[in-house]
């Protein structure tokens, strides 16, 4: 659990507008006895920031995936469904459905945010399997997001390289004479992966993408339980023999 000064420091932070600091289960309590909470966007059905609770509310605008937002009230609109204030940015206030956030802070929430990675896809999945990975503490939860997340991240690495191939990035103007390695992982396609930490490798025998195993190794080298251990070796072990 984050130190108290810490905590209000990132309520500080957030009031100036600038990027806050991520401790995991943070929250503090104010004047009111409220507990301020730091919570993230992991359904974007729900996460419009409105002026008023309530779905008639005017749209500030839509929070994506995995943005922070901290919780510094609460109250339910006319139909009983539960709207909590958010402070985003240091001009930017406003209510959001309940329903687009999860907080490491709650109890439960790393259950909901797991079944909505199991209920995504592609892309998708990554961005919330990075939620997980990035503020929630270990649990069985944790460690099944970081599987999926590694599969998911081999499937990616097929679907990259045949959009690669697809769009002829080795015959693009300006990058003659250029070593396949360089044409292959300047590809624009990678980036929002970059963001996510995800990262690949290429493969110039075969020209293709492989993923370099991350979220497995990280899972060896950290966790304590040697099954699982075990398991996510052998995800790595599997994926180490189509490595270079």
């Amino acid at each position: 659990m984050a130190s108290n000064a810490m905590l209000v420091a990132m309520v500080l932070v957030i009031a100036q507008g600038q990027p806050m600091p991520t401790p995991k289960g943070s929250r503090i309590r104010t004047r009111t006895g409220f507990r301020a909470v730091a919570a993230y966007v992991f359904n974007e059905h729900f996460s419009a920031l409105r002026r008023t609770p309530g779905a008639d509310g005017a749209i500030i605008e839509r929070l994506r995936t995995g943005r922070l937002a901290a919780i510094v009230g609460r109250k339910r609109d006319s139909t009983g469904t539960l709207y909590f204030r958010v402070a985003t940015t240091r001009r930017t206030r406003g209510w959001i459905d309940a329903g687009a956030l999860v907080a490491p802070a709650w109890p439960g929430d790393e259950i909901r945010l797991l079944e909505r990675i199991k209920a995504s896809k592609d892309f998708a999945r990554l961005e919330l399997c990075y939620l997980m990975r990035r503020h929630f503490r270990p649990t069985p939860a944790w460690v099944e997001a970081l599987m999926l997340m590694g599969h998911e991240a081999e499937k990616a690495a097929e679907t990259l390289t045949q959009a690669a191939h697809a769009r002829k990035i080795a015959t693009r103007p300006g990058v003659e004479h250029r070593p396949p390695e360089s044409i292959f992982l300047n590809f624009e396609s990678l980036d929002r992966f970059n963001r996510l930490g995800i990262r690949f490798r290429f493969e110039p025998q075969t020209e293709r993408y492989l993923y370099d195993g991350d979220a497995y190794r990280t899972l060896m080298r950290e966790h304590p339980d040697p099954a699982i251990r075990e398991a996510a070796r052998r995800r790595w072990t599997a994926l180490d023999s189509t490595l270079p």
